[in-house]
């Protein structure tokens, strides 16, 4: 009998040495809360929400600031805009190089730093009076900000995964709705800074708190943290991404995360310019606004416990595209479907587009790395972890990117009920086809025999505790 192993390469001997004094075995059963593992689990979490409140405190306060400069809305849109766009085009050279020979905590210290770095360099711009020369500026620090970003978020994944393979269906939605309390806690922050201290104040505080904890991280994380998987196995080196984009299940996980937070970004950029009309008070507008949130963080646990015991959670993922469309289409409501707008029927449809985006990031994504361990021959250790967040990772930018273009766009020539037809459109699109693949594997299990080297089975965590022949 042949017990597997959480790494071919690194011994147990060798693992135990690189422990900290302190801690409970980090390779055991995986029921077990070291002091290692619970440090990984803070790290991620509040690192997650300090750098979404980063990301966001300038909402509030940087467009009047940049027309005072003399740059126009599209320059401004493009500030903004650059930095899921960079986001898209680092993540998946992230992954990839965090897969191969990278190290978790020190790209994970180096992308908390870049960022808090480069939004305390955005203060010296404000003494900027070229227009050109002061949107330039402020295009590049968000840019690199972006940089720094990309390379946290996959390592949060990444950690999230290695320590907590039997719990990731629980701790990925915890870790979005702390995503989800940071971009709502970043505009509120940068408000009420910039009115006691102006500019200066709320960037010069993100910045000094991202940086303190990037130092708090490197102290608190394990010294395991900084090596990864180097395999040694042939077949395991050339399984990379190029296998995972070739096949079609895996491919459409990925499309349906794109597509859906493509949506999300046109309904977060059109919202408060479609309830403007409707002159809705300060509580009403606030209901509006956290509608999606709250239905959001609510159903992420939800439906990720119900993948702990559901074998293909893509039900969940299929589930809350459908329940996705039909928020959309409440959202107008559609040009053929005989129903007034009124508010009610917005915050239904907010409703139903945070339940359905809830089963569809979280399940997907959980998905997404079961298959590629169980089906596709990726071994069971932080080379495929790294791997697979950085693609999420790229899935979740693109759609946070194009979102916003395509709201501007569509309410500029569309109108806002053709772009919410089209959004439920794309949202469908990708929908169909992830049916009836799920459907076929229903249908023809045998199809997806699992062929994992290790022996992978549904749960990530028990297949480091099975034997083999």
């Amino acid at each position: 009998m042949a017990t597997l192993r959480r790494s071919s390469l690194i011994p147990a001997k060798k693992q135990l040495e690189e422990k900290s004094e302190d801690s409970i075995d980090v390779y055991d059963d995986g029921k077990s809360l070291s002091r290692d593992k619970l440090a990984a689990a803070f790290v991620c979490m509040l690192g997650c929400m300090i750098q979404c409140a980063s990301l966001t405190v300038l909402q509030p306060f940087f467009p009047g600031v940049a027309q005072s400069r003399g740059n126009d809305v599209t320059e401004i849109g493009i500030v903004f805009s650059v930095y899921p766009f960079i986001g898209f085009i680092s993540s998946p050279i992230i992954g990839k190089i965090l897969s191969k020979d990278g190290s978790t905590k020190n790209m994970l210290i180096q992308g908390l730093l870049l960022d808090g770095i480069f939004i305390c360099l955005m203060i010296p711009t404000t003494f900027l009076k070229s227009p050109a020369i002061f949107f330039l500026s402020t295009t590049a620090i968000r840019a690199v900000e972006a940089l720094g970003y990309s390379m946290s978020l996959t390592c949060y994944y990444t950690l999230i995964s290695t320590e907590f393979p039997d719990d990731i269906c629980i701790l990925i939605p915890l870790v979005e709705t702390l995503f989800g309390l940071g971009v709502m806690l970043g505009p509120a922050i940068g408000e009420l800074l910039y009115k006691i201290g102006g500019y200066y104040l709320p960037l010069m505080t993100l910045g000094i708190v991202t940086i303190f904890f990037a130092g708090v991280s490197y102290m608190l994380l394990p010294k395991w943290a900084t090596k990864i998987t180097i395999c040694a196995d042939k077949d395991e080196a050339r399984s990379g991404m190029g296998t995972i984009l070739r096949d079609p299940r895996a491919l459409w996980s990925l499309l349906i995360v794109a597509a859906a937070c493509t949506a999300n970004g046109f309904n977060v950029t059109t919202l408060a310019l479609y309830v403007k009309p409707f002159g809705l008070s300060t509580v009403m507008a606030s209901v509006v606004y956290t509608t999606y949130g709250v239905f959001y963080a609510i159903f992420s646990f939800i439906s990720g416990f119900l993948c702990k015991i559901i074998r293909d959670c893509r039900v969940m993922v299929i589930s809350g595209a459908l329940c996705h469309v039909v928020g959309m289409c409440l959202l107008g409501p559609l040009p053929f479907i005989p129903i007034k707008t009124s508010v009610r029927l917005i915050i239904l449809g907010q409703a139903l587009i945070g339940i359905g985006h809830g089963g569809i990031f979280n399940c997907a994504y959980i998905h997404f790395l079961r298959h590629s361990v169980d089906n596709l021959g990726f071994p069971d250790n932080d080379r495929t972890y790294a791997l697979v967040a950085g693609l999420v990772s790229t899935a979740f930018f693109f759609g946070s990117f194009a979102g916003p273009i395509f709201g501007g766009v569509a309410m500029d020539t569309m109108g806002y009920k053709v772009g919410t037809l089209v959004m439920a459109g794309t949202v469908l699109s990708v929908t169909v086809p992830l049916t009836i693949y799920y459907v076929f594997d229903v249908l023809k299990p045998e199809i997806l025999k699992p062929v994992g080297i290790r022996g992978m089975s549904f749960d990530l965590g028990q297949a480091r505790r099975v034997s083999q022949a």
